[in-house]
């Protein structure tokens, strides 16, 4: 197991959960195909992600290229910094980057009769915090028409790739160095929850 790797599955849903916003990449013999969605991890008994919810518009041509072949990549970017020797007092200590990603592969599978699920699901997940959350009845008759134009699909996972670099190398002094120096940053928090294991 890599230092890198997450300790806990409920890290790596979390991440999921807070940057929800996916790079979906998918090969071929044309090349490449990317586009940026939003994801909803789908969870099986034990609280690991089996896969995600996600949807396209039926205009974009990677609908087309995920029916021909369903193989894509899906990768999660959560908080990132440069982190500079102007933080660190050890000499010699080179500069490095953290940051938090989570990638898997996976399998897409279209679903038009779970749009409307979808699309409602990810608006409950986004306005959760809300004290009045925004809900689709609030569009009236064109959230029809504009769901029309869209099309619900899942994402069965088959491997996955995640690093969380977040100073797991660094000595204790360094490490608290480099905290105190992001100070704010959201990855300092990320940094204290999933090396030193502080919620």
């Amino acid at each position: 197991m890599s230092k890198f790797e997450p300790r806990s599955a409920d890290h790596v849903l979390d991440l999921v959960k807070r940057y929800p916003l996916a790079c979906l990449v998918s090969m071929g013999a044309e090349g490449s195909q990317t586009s940026m969605v939003p994801l909803l991890a789908l969870t099986g008994p034990s609280g690991t992600i089996d896969g995600f919810l996600g949807h396209l518009p039926l205009s974009s041509p990677h609908v087309s290229r995920l029916k021909s072949d369903p193989q894509a990549l899906v990768l999660f970017q959560g908080p990132d910094a440069y982190i500079s020797p102007h933080l660190v007092s050890k000499p010699h200590w080179g500069p490095t980057w953290n940051f938090t990603l989570a990638g898997f592969d996976v399998a897409v599978s279209f679903h038009v009769e779970e749009t409307d699920h979808a699309l409602r699901a990810l608006t409950a997940h986004m306005e959760r915090d809300h004290e009045h959350p925004w809900t689709v009845e609030q569009m009236g008759a064109r959230y029809r028409e504009l769901a029309a134009h869209v099309i619900a699909f899942r994402a069965e996972i088959k491997g996955q790739n995640i690093r969380f670099k977040h100073g797991q190398d660094e000595t204790p002094a360094v490490f608290d160095e480099i905290i105190a120096g992001l100070n704010t940053h959201p990855l300092a928090e990320w940094m204290v929850r999933t090396v030193r294991g502080r919620d």
